[in-house]
């Protein structure tokens, strides 16, 4: 997930979400301010946050998210659903992976459920993350890979 540079120049497109004015909702989980917010529990805390236009999946084969985290979140995963106007969560439509750095570019066009999704909303649960910890969403942008491209 973090090939972003050098893979730069073969998006296409791109669909950035204004994070300053994302709906979020809290599950397990505590709002700091409009970007961060605070793990309370470690049982099942997610997020969820409804984008501002759907998002149709075969548009945007790779989602780019940047975290920020107030404490060191090695080896801790996240795991990332979606819900479309054609049908509701589930683990089947879901894909993970750690956290790392919190700069994550992920192929999400090989789930063939995203390809065939128009996207309204995204859910974030976060696997192995300690109460007390603070995350902030900084970025969010849909993109589309020309596979097509000389390299």
């Amino acid at each position: 997930g973090n090939s972003l540079n050098s893979l730069k120049s073969r998006f296409i497109s791109e669909k950035f979400i204004d994070t300053n004015k994302l709906l979020i909702n809290y599950n397990q989980i505590s709002k700091v301010n409009n970007k961060i917010f605070k793990i309370d529990n470690t049982e099942d805390p997610f997020i969820t946050v409804s984008l501002p236009k759907e998002v149709n999946g075969k548009d945007y084969d790779f989602i780019y998210i940047k975290f920020s985290s107030n404490k060191k979140m090695k080896n801790k995963r996240i795991q990332l659903f979606w819900e479309s106007k054609e049908r509701g969560l589930s683990e089947n439509r879901s894909v993970k992976f750690d956290y790392g750095n919190g700069q994550l570019l992920i192929p999400m066009g090989l789930h063939p459920g995203w390809t065939a999704s128009n996207i309204t909303m995204l859910r974030f649960d976060f696997e192995g993350v300690p109460v007390g910890t603070e995350l902030g969403i900084e970025e969010i942008k849909f993109m589309k890979f020309d596979s097509k491209a000389k390299k």
